[in-house]
């Protein structure tokens, strides 16, 4: 068994380093090493060796470690073979550089050598060429049969069963998988993944089948592999019409795919955008179905959940209703805004940080139209009767406020957040019209520090 491997060894007599490609069988002594490469005292650079599955090229990536960090390709032909030994050191030949530039063989099929780059596509492309030796690759030497996607990442792609290119994207810090034709790129077939990242994969141009690890928000490490139909040039005309069968991912360890039970799990993808560049960073959220219990007519779940929850505490002695504070933002201030309502014997204090307190006029506002997923939308009826008698804004004044109010300070950000200052401001007027009367502090905070507060 052979391979080519990057070592980095130290002659302590000389005192001098030496960066170093060889071919190294294992089970032998170094000295038999053949070296392919060899810089000495080389303080900025970095090695990279890859053979090709035919064993008759060799690539060498060197990376000066500078700002820039350029690249070179250099490439030569070996003879003879790593079942036996390479008979010596190949001369190497410039393919090709550049600052930044990232490019990685894939494979060799027929007399044309096929590259993953990022030259002159951000996020990668597949290209192929002819190597001709002693010619540096400019851009009429290559040949783009995939091309760059301006949404995903094309982060690897392997040559499988010979004929066919796998090539994993990532988008949204997901992967997923498509299977190509090899010859010129065509998309043969899109596999369907849930959303979660391959962390290790193996198969090669030889092999039939091609195995991964892939995992997700929901389920642990699990190997699956696909099976790629073998070639021929009738099935090939039909390979679109190939059974499912032939074409899906199976799991080569199902029993551990299983270990966790989700079907009560859900996610949920959202995004935001970078306060600096503009671009859209995802963000998973991850919960039981039961959620859907607390959302839309069944909102009031959620109160009568947190509601409890205080009673709880309060009965068992870990607090006791002059000590408990309940405090929340957006979704959260909605809920501590009713909890305030609706119980407010149980807190000594309640503090929202721009709170959505108007439920039946929420939806005007273009900030807040992603709630509407949460609450439901005002303009239905049904929607519109229920949200009547949760909507903090509009329930202030009932039978338990009317006993006893505690401290309330409801802070607004009056330009980043998804729920309209208008809220806290109607709410806390509110307060201060219907309960007036009571001995209770209710303030107003701006995050500019003008502070509004009456007794």
């Amino acid at each position: 068994m052979s391979t080519v491997s990057q070592c980095f060894l130290k002659s302590k007599e000389e005192k001098l380093g030496k960066l170093v490609v060889a071919f190294h069988r294992l089970g032998t002594d170094q000295t038999h090493d053949l070296i392919f490469v060899e810089f000495l005292d080389p303080p900025h650079l970095t090695l990279q060796a890859q053979i090709s599955d035919c064993g008759e090229l060799l690539f060498v990536y060197v990376n000066e470690n500078n700002s820039n960090q350029h690249c070179h390709l250099l490439y030569g032909h070996l003879k003879g073979s790593a079942k036996q030994n390479y008979e010596m050191t190949p001369h190497l030949f410039h393919l090709v550089e550049g600052d930044g530039l990232d490019i990685q063989f894939i494979t060799q099929s027929h007399g044309a050598t096929y590259f993953r780059t990022n030259c002159r596509a951000p996020n990668f492309r597949i290209v192929k060429t002819y190597l001709i030796k002693g010619t540096k690759l400019t851009k009429g030497f290559w040949e783009t049969i995939v091309s760059e996607d301006p949404k995903r990442l094309l982060d690897w792609a392997v040559c499988v069963n010979k004929h066919f290119l796998l090539i994993c994207y990532l988008q949204d810090s997901s992967h997923n998988l498509q299977l190509h034709k090899l010859l010129d790129g065509t998309l043969l077939y899109k596999y369907s993944l849930p959303k979660g990242t391959i962390t290790e994969y193996s198969g090669g141009s030889a092999s039939a089948r091609f195995f991964f690890t892939f995992s997700s928000f929901l389920t642990p490490d699990c190997v699956r592999y696909i099976e790629i139909p073998q070639y021929s040039s009738k099935r090939w005309r039909n390979y679109l019409n190939f059974k499912l069968k032939d074409k899906r991912m199976k799991y080569f360890n199902k029993d551990i795919a299983n270990i966790v039970d989700t079907s009560d799990c859900c996610m949920k993808q959202r995004c935001c955008v970078s306060p600096t560049d503009g671009a859209d960073i995802p963000i998973f959220l991850i919960h039981k179905k039961w959620y859907r219990d607390g959302t839309l007519r069944n909102k009031q779940q959620t109160y009568s959940d947190v509601i409890a929850a205080s009673e709880f505490l309060i009965k068992l002695g870990y607090t006791s209703n002059s000590k408990l504070i309940i405090e929340g933002q957006q979704f959260g201030g909605n809920l501590a805004a009713a909890c305030l309502v609706q119980r407010p014997d149980l807190f000594g204090a309640v503090i929202i940080h721009n709170g959505l307190m108007d439920l039946l006029r929420y939806h005007l506002f273009k900030e807040s139209q992603n709630y509407i997923t949460e609450f439901g939308d005002p303009n239905q009826i049904l929607n519109f009767e229920n949200l009547t008698k949760i909507s903090p804004l509009h329930n202030v004044l009932n039978e338990n406020t009317l006993l006893k109010i505690p401290a309330v300070m409801a802070i607004v950000d009056k330009g980043g957040s998804l729920a309209h200052a208008s809220n806290s401001y109607k709410f806390i007027a509110e307060l201060q019209f219907d309960l007036a009367s009571k001995s209770t502090t209710v303030s107003l905070t701006f995050t500019d520090l003008r502070l509004s507060s009456v007794r």
